[in-house]
């Protein structure tokens, strides 16, 4: 790797941790009230409707213990519920409606808060979030 491609990958490496940084900020001046743990849990359920709990945390990258921590916690909250399986030991989760709404008002609430922070305007932002989408459909492509 030559230096200037060394250096860019750097700078894209500290882009993606001061992403983080903003978000996690966000979350903290908002007040949104949930982990981003629990917004990772979420936004898989919001795309697959249910899942199997090994799965989420296949997904997540985490133990199932770490997963069953945060289920509890959205399933006390009346977010997420345990489905029935064929299958005993597996257990399911999908969202509730109570769960679904909460996680909507959040996520405008998290969209807004992130705008501001970075002072997007609408056009701006479509720009951010194309590149953005393009930066994962590569990874998404490259884990296939």
């Amino acid at each position: 790797m030559d230096k200037h491609s060394f250096e860019q990958f750097n700078e894209m490496h500290l882009t993606f941790i001061k992403v983080n940084q903003l978000i996690n900020e966000v979350i903290e001046e908002q007040n949104i009230n949930i982990s981003r743990e629990q917004l990772g849990v979420f936004k898989l359920l919001l795309k697959h409707k249910q899942l199997p709990l090994k799965t989420i945390a296949e997904k997540q990258g985490v133990f199932k213990t770490a997963v069953s921590k945060r289920i509890k916690k959205l399933e006390e909250r009346g977010f997420v519920k345990r489905l029935d399986s064929s299958d005993k030991r597996e257990k399911v989760i999908a969202l509730t409606d109570e769960g679904l709404t909460f996680y909507e008002e959040r996520q405008q609430i998290l969209y807004e808060g992130f705008m501001k922070k970075l002072n997007l305007d609408e056009a701006q932002a479509r720009l951010f979030f194309s590149y953005m989408h393009e930066v994962n459909q590569l990874i998404n492509q490259g884990e296939k």
